[in-house]
């Protein structure tokens, strides 16, 4: 039976098992609702549009942005286990850094870009219910800026 509970300790003590599974259901809710990341896509759009940024979406349509996502709450759920833990790194590159190079975004755009992922989240989106979104803000907006900030970083090099 153990090998099919999810592990009660972290890998790393800063990351809490509870952080994982927020991350865990996250994904979840986005991979049931396909109209999610259309919506967060034309939230982004709101928002770039307002800071004069709106070519950043050119390159990113509706199903790049939902791998994109996808790609980032799955980091975030598979960190409370030492094995993808060791190799969250070469993932990051692989399934954040690398999409986000083809999109053309310099390290800069990605911030403001991934900012307006977070920003979009916060505001609403309909498929998602209120209370769902407010349970999962902190954990979606924590994960989101560690992966920002780390592919900054890397773009930045």
């Amino acid at each position: 039976m153990d090998n099919f509970t999810s592990a009660s300790t972290s890998a790393i003590p800063e990351i809490d098992v509870g952080f994982s599974q927020d991350c865990y259901n996250l994904r979840t809710i986005f991979l049931n609702h396909k109209e999610l990341a259309e919506e967060l896509r034309a939230g982004m759009s709101k928002i770039l549009q307002v800071q004069g940024r709106d070519y950043l979406l050119e390159k990113c349509n509706t199903n790049a942005l939902r791998n994109l996502v996808r790609s980032i709450l799955t980091i975030g759920s598979g960190l409370s286990s030492g094995k993808e833990l060791r190799d969250v790194f070469s993932v990051v590159i692989e399934k954040v850094v690398d999409p986000v190079q083809a999109f053309g975004w310099s390290w800069e755009n990605a911030g403001l870009a991934l900012n307006a992922v977070m920003a979009a989240f916060d505001a609403g989106l309909p498929s998602v219910n209120t209370g769902l979104r407010k349970r999962y803000a902190a954990t979606f907006r924590r994960l989101v800026t560690a992966i920002s900030l780390f592919c900054q970083r890397l773009l930045k090099q």
